[in-house]
């Protein structure tokens, strides 16, 4: 026979189910398009913990590097769209490669869904210490000098600790993590604006409510003063956007590097 339940105990069973459905939720897989150490890896491990403490549920790093970001976006496209799975990635991956790649076998805007917006950073232009140029005047001359040949790196992170000159920010703004550096608009020497943030997306399709307890989490993450202060350490600073305007940003940032290397004949080989 069924078990009956005291009135007050069958009134209290609804409220209780969500958090026993949450109960059963496995980890959350956050993607990174890169190795452990890379810069996008970096960002995800200051979020992991006070991100599964939000969430009330593991959350566990998996590195997909390779292509160009196609390698971790192929995992996360094989992922059901249930909240089980997201991808960190930058603005390279949404607004610079179906730009650069004819055939990139993803549409940012199609194949995803925006969860939420995490940081921006500067693209910072710096030169050796031992090179002696610490402004861009100095890096163009050089540069124009025979042989006329330069060789660059990337990233370099020790620009605070005065390993390398910083010679411009290739953002509209000057970074405020880098007050004393220039845009490159500043020196003179061009108009170039590079922005350079990163957001969590996941597979196309995730429910509504699924998202929304995502961008929650996700938004009580980037708001803790903890971790607020650990990234800007890092020289990021947190977008307190919605995942609406962060896709938005996307598809401008998108047109406008379209119209540049439209305009500068860029292409890769």
């Amino acid at each position: 026979p069924p078990m009956m339940l005291p009135r007050r105990a069958a009134l209290a069973l609804p409220a209780l189910l969500p958090l026993a459905a949450r109960a059963q939720e496995g980890a959350l897989r956050v993607i990174i398009p890169q190795p452990p150490g890379g810069a996008t890896d970096i960002l995800a491990r200051m979020l992991v913990d006070p991100l599964a403490a939000a969430l009330g549920r593991p959350v566990i790093i998996e590195n997909r590097p390779g292509a160009n970001g196609i390698v971790s976006i192929n995992a996360l496209r094989q992922s059901r769209p249930d909240g089980s799975a997201i991808l960190l990635g930058g603005v390279s991956i949404f607004s610079f490669n179906p730009n650069l790649f004819p055939n990139l076998p993803y549409d940012p805007f199609r194949d995803f869904t925006w969860v939420a917006p995490i940081a921006d950073t500067p693209f910072v232009m710096v030169t050796g210490r031992r090179t002696g140029m610490t402004t861009m005047a100095q890096f163009v001359e050089r540069a124009r000098a025979p042989p006329a040949r330069t060789t660059f790196g990337s990233p370099v992170p020790n620009i605070q600790a005065g390993q390398v000159n910083a010679l411009v920010t290739l953002g509209s703004e000057r970074a405020p993590a880098l007050p004393q550096v220039p845009t490159l608009r500043e020196t003179g020497f061009g108009d170039v604006v590079m922005p350079g943030w990163y957001a969590f997306v996941g597979p196309a399709g995730m429910p509504a409510p699924v998202v929304e307890r995502l961008d929650t989490a996700i938004r009580s993450v980037v708001q803790n003063p903890a971790v607020v202060a650990r990234l800007r350490d890092q020289v990021l600073e947190p977008i307190p956007g919605t995942a609406a305007e962060i896709q938005a940003r996307a598809r401008r940032e998108s047109d406008d590097m379209a119209a540049f290397i439209r305009r500068r004949g860029i292409r890769v080989e």
